[in-house]
């Protein structure tokens, strides 16, 4: 098979990334090297005999500016470490070889969060991936794995739906398909039943009850498919 020339120059952005990756590495090691040889130069310095020849004067004096000055040098060094750190890593995001933060911290849009943001989940190497389009809340990325829906949907088993299929009524304020009342086939909003299935009959507070049964209420007609109050 014939290689087309975006696998050629797809292999060779992946070899110049690593290449800069190496280098990179390579350079941080020589700047960390330079810090701890500086750090060892002024810890001898310290010890010296020559700054020890008037201790009252010298050393009281000679002692803190070297200090400050060691201090101000490796915070100069460290700060300019902390670009080709950054750098380093971005690489390895982007070569798929560096996807995590600190623990308890995830990753999203290649930074570092203290919780996923909305529409998105924790996945199990502290990332964060896009929920389903109809969740808004979500534990997974299927439309089975959504915790909380979006504006005008409605929550039914897991899922997101945009109308409660028959047998539930819409729960606007908690967002949810309800079920309605045992015998309701059709129920309105509030689980007002409309409509009883087979073997039942509706009665005047629209409630289903078992059809031929003893139980529809007191002075109601069973001749019917209604339970008619007299």
């Amino acid at each position: 098979m014939v290689r087309r020339n975006t696998d050629i120059g797809w292999i060779g952005e992946m070899r110049a990334a690593l290449l800069q990756v190496h280098w990179n590495v390579a350079t941080l090691y020589v700047k960390v090297f330079n810090v701890i040889l500086l750090h060892t130069m002024f810890q001898t310095l310290n010890r010296s005999p020559v700054f020890r020849v008037n201790p009252t004067v010298v050393v009281a004096k000679t002692v803190p500016i070297t200090a400050l000055a060691a201090t101000t040098i490796l915070f100069c060094m460290i700060t300019s470490v902390m670009p080709l750190v950054r750098q380093t890593l971005m690489r390895l995001r982007i070569m798929g070889l560096w996807v995590s933060c600190f623990r308890h911290i995830v990753l999203y849009d290649n930074k570092c969060h203290a919780a996923c943001p909305a529409n998105t989940y924790e996945t199990q190497d502290y990332g964060c991936e896009a929920c389903h389009a109809s969740c808004d809340q979500c534990s997974g990325p299927n439309e089975t794995h959504c915790v909380s829906c979006r504006a005008g949907r409605f929550s039914l088993n897991g899922t997101c739906v945009d109308a409660c299929p028959d047998g539930y009524y819409a729960d606007k304020k908690r967002k949810e398909c309800l079920k309605c009342a045992p015998g309701c086939s059709l129920c309105a909003s509030g689980g007002v039943c409309l409509e009883c299935a087979d073997q039942w009959v509706l009665n005047r507070k629209n409630k289903c009850l078992p059809k031929d049964s003893h139980l529809c209420s007191s002075g109601d007609n069973k001749t019917t498919s209604t339970c008619l109050s007299y």
